[in-house]
């Protein structure tokens, strides 16, 4: 399964590279086959996943929208998703954010932070120990416009399904 380790942390670079396009894509067709044979919901099975958001109450829309479909992705592939609000923000100090990052790091196996300040995800992605991603199924991460690629390509109309599957590559690229 070709690994994805540059799309977990925050990058100020807009689009994915090559190799990265073409291990989505290896990683969608590995998908494919095991969807055929009944087997999409077992590849993430026993793997925890994290969304951290500092929003109290309702997520905005979008962050709301981007965690479903983070969390519809994962769940279909077998993973257990929670919602953390961890209680950190810029102002908080690098010895808060250290420890929380490490006992986040030993809770989960992958964590994807929704509204959050870069340099706060890098902080965190610093110290997890974990794959951290920042809005993975936004429609400003890099994988986006793999994503409306696809689904233009195959016609299928639905912009969030194509965004879905990405999500779901990424993941197994990243956590298997």
């Amino acid at each position: 399964m070709p690994f994805l380790p540059t799309l977990c942390t925050p990058s100020s670079e807009r689009s994915m590279s090559p190799e990265e396009k073409n291990a989505v894509l290896e990683n969608l067709r590995i998908m494919g086959s095991a969807a055929k044979k009944g087997m999409l919901a077992g590849l993430l099975k026993g793997r925890r996943l994290a969304l951290l958001s500092e929003f109290t109450g309702d997520y905005p829309a979008v962050i709301g929208e981007e965690f479903q479909l983070f969390e519809l992705a994962a769940t279909q592939m077998g993973a257990q998703v929670a919602h953390i609000r961890p209680g950190l923000t810029q102002s908080s100090t690098a010895q808060e954010v250290e420890s929380t990052a490490r006992m986040l790091g030993q809770l989960y196996d992958a964590l994807d932070c929704g509204g959050m300040d870069v340099e706060l995800v890098q902080q965190i992605a610093l110290y997890a120990g974990i794959p951290v991603f920042q809005g993975l199924a936004s429609a400003q991460h890099r994988t986006a416009a793999l994503a409306a690629a696809l689904s233009e390509r195959t016609g299928s109309g639905l912009p969030d399904d194509a965004r879905r599957r990405v999500v779901q590559a990424v993941l197994l690229g990243t956590l298997v």
